[in-house]
């Protein structure tokens, strides 16, 4: 089941109930980069257009009417004003995050979501956080953002981002345009980890930071610094101990240590491979390959998608946050506790690891283990045999619920379908809507429970 909810995140979470949700996936707008264009005009006179002269300037006019209006820089090509409209006196009402003064003031309002977020996640849930970083302008330009993201690619994406221009766009004044008392222009805010930071400050154990490497970015004309290719998700539990399946999103191990399966206990191949009394077993014939534990830079490419939102993340992203946070076999009807995965160990296999040429390595062994800076290591091969309760309800099953309270495109709704969680999807624009339920009207699901 997908709920979809209109409105601004930090009412809508007050109508979820506590400890209510099991796992949170988000992507919240990146500060500075875009307007969604969900400003309202609020006072004043309904037929003014709010529109700035774009060849006006402060000189131009009466010292009463200059007050309040832009320099032409400010203003940009015919764009509207940021606050206050001083031919009509209506106030410009913006309840979206992204576009705050500040940097301070933008994480200080995603520390109000997710304190409000936490009281929704049950204690052992996790957050994982996708956020990207902004440059300070200064001369009228933010950095960093995607162009191609911004591009709608069908009729009905050309036509709300038609909407969306004459609405907001990058018409506006950006907040990265301004002064600060301490960024300079060209500097590298560091938005997300300003948030991380913020967020343990507050209480969240910030549990790691993964790298989202993308192998296809944005080209970007600059000259004196590197193409940005990479964002960061944040892992966030509200406990020390929280429900993490590290089976689901194992990764494959490198050719190398998959080829030992093929040589029994006395192959010559594997007296190489293994130290004395070190076995490298199979499962009777049976060739399998070993799995890793997940590394923490997930190579991601950016994927397209036909709509009009501007800003979404690829499913490849989040599949891992969903598929270790929540759990496949679903949750406690009545306490919500999830099932835990149970395994057995099907074999072992020796690994290795480190470098030949540490000038610092430990002295070597009989089986040379270490003359070079290499260690060994046994891994256990498991196999899932089953799920079991870690309650005694002995209630029924049903799947385990994600929020997204930046539901935006509904990218987690799509892979919660696909892999049968439920979502709750908070999204403040209400022509997004649309978007989500079309999107989701043909997924199927990948999994049958």
């Amino acid at each position: 089941m997908i709920d979809v909810k209109i409105g601004d995140c930090r009412e809508v979470l007050k109508t979820i109930p506590d400890k209510s949700v099991n796992c949170v996936v988000t992507s919240p707008p990146y500060y500075g980069l875009r307007d969604y264009g969900t400003a309202k005009w609020v006072g004043g006179n309904p037929e003014c257009d709010h529109v700035a002269n774009p060849k006006a300037t402060k000189k131009m006019g009466n010292p009463e009417f200059n007050e309040n209006r832009p320099s032409r820089e400010e203003t940009k090509t015919a764009g509207y004003y940021q606050d206050i409209c001083p031919k009509c006196g209506a106030v410009r009402v913006d309840k979206q995050i992204g576009l705050e003064q500040t940097p301070e003031e933008y994480v200080n309002n995603l520390v109000e979501v997710f304190r409000e977020v936490k009281r929704v996640l049950r204690d052992d849930g996790t957050l994982w956080l996708n956020l990207g970083d902004s440059y300070w302008g200064g001369k009228g330009q933010s950095g960093s953002g995607n162009p191609e993201e911004q591009k709608a690619r069908n009729e009905d994406g050309q036509s709300l981002n038609k909407a969306y221009h004459q609405i907001a766009g990058d018409k506006l004044t950006r907040p990265t345009d301004r002064k600060h008392q301490i960024i300079k222009p060209k500097d590298l805010i560091g938005i997300p980890w300003r948030v991380a930071f913020a967020l343990q400050a507050d209480g969240w154990y910030l549990r790691q930071d993964i790298i989202w490497q993308k192998n296809n970015p944005m080209p970007e004309s600059v000259r004196d610094r590197c193409t940005k290719a990479h964002e960061y998700v944040f892992l966030l539990s509200k406990s020390q101990k929280y429900y993490y399946d590290n089976e689901a999103i194992k990764e494959e191990c490198q050719q190398s240590t998959s080829s030992r399966y093929k040589y029994g206990f006395g192959g010559d191949k594997n007296k190489e491979l293994r130290g004395e009394g070190i076995r490298v077993p199979m499962v009777g014939s049976r060739e399998y390959s070993e799995k890793r534990n997940k590394r923490s830079v997930w190579q991601v490419n950016t994927k397209p998608y036909k709509g009009a939102h501007f800003a979404t993340f690829p499913n490849a992203l989040i599949e891992p946050c969903i598929l270790a946070g929540t759990s496949e076999h679903g949750v406690c009807s009545e306490c919500g506790v999830p099932f835990e995965r149970v395994t057995e160990v099907i074999g072992q296999v020796k690994q290795k690891w480190g470098t030949t040429e540490r000038p610092d390595c430990r002295p070597g062994n009989e089986n040379g283990n270490g003359d070079k800076g290499i260690r060994t290591g046994m891994i256990n091969v498991k196999n899932t045999v089953g799920w079991e309760p870690s309650c005694t309800c002995n209630a029924s099953i049903v799947h385990a619920t994600v929020l997204d309270p930046f539901g935006g495109s509904g990218t987690v709704g799509e892979v919660c379908i696909r892999y049968n969680r439920n979502a709750i999807l908070i999204e403040l624009n209400p022509e997004y809507e649309q978007l989500i339920r079309k999107r989701l009207s043909n997924v199927q699901s990948v999994l049958v429970m």
